[in-house]
C-alpha cells in the first residue's frame, strides 16, 4: 500500500503516478483536503482515500456546520476550519466527560469524530475515511474483517 503525506498540490502530481503503477491501497493524511473541492483540477485525485474529520466531509446546514461557518466567515479555509470543529467538541464535551468516563465503550458522536472518555478522563477520538470522487468528497464506510 502507499501512504501519502502531501498537499492537494503535491498529491495532484504524485497520485496519477501511483495510479499508474496499478491498483495500489493508498491512503493520505487530512493535509490533502483543506476542505475545497476544484472540479477541474480535482477529478485527478478520484480513488484516493484519506482521513479527517466528520465535519470536514458532512455537508450539513445546521447552525453549527462548516456550511453556516462558511457563510459567517467567508475568508476561513485551510486547516483553521478544523479548530472551529474541535472547539465546538469541547463545548458538547465537557458536561457529558463525566458519564462517558463512567461508560467505557461509549461515544459521543462529535464534529472532530467519535469522541469516547476513557477512566482516567483522557479523550480518545476515531477519525473516518474519506476519499476523493470525479465530482467531490465523500465519507467511505470501512470494510468489516471478513469483507
Amino acid at each position: 500500500f502507499v501512504f501519502l503525506v502531501a498537499t492537494k498540490e503535491s498529491a495532484r502530481a504524485i497520485w496519477p503516478r501511483i495510479r499508474a503503477i496499478g491498483e495500489l491501497p493508498a491512503y493520505a493524511t487530512s493535509l490533502v483536503y483543506p476542505g475545497d473541492f476544484d472540479p477541474a483540477a480535482d477529478q485527478v485525485l478520484a480513488g484516493l482515500h484519506f482521513v479527517d474529520i466528520p465535519w470536514m466531509l458532512a455537508d450539513g446546514d445546521g447552525p453549527l456546520s462548516r456550511r453556516a461557518l462558511r457563510r459567517a466567515l467567508p475568508k476561513i479555509g485551510g486547516s483553521d476550519q478544523r479548530l472551529y470543529a474541535m472547539g465546538i467538541d469541547a463545548y458538547e464535551l465537557a458536561p457529558r466527560a463525566a458519564d462517558l468516563a463512567k461508560r467505557p465503550g461509549t461515544s459521543y458522536p462529535g464534529h472532530t469524530g467519535a469522541l469516547r472518555v476513557d477512566s482516567t478522563g483522557l479523550v480518545h477520538r476515531q477519525l473516518v475515511l474519506g476519499q476523493f470522487t470525479a465530482t467531490g468528497v465523500a465519507p467511505v464506510t470501512a470494510p468489516t474483517a471478513g469483507n
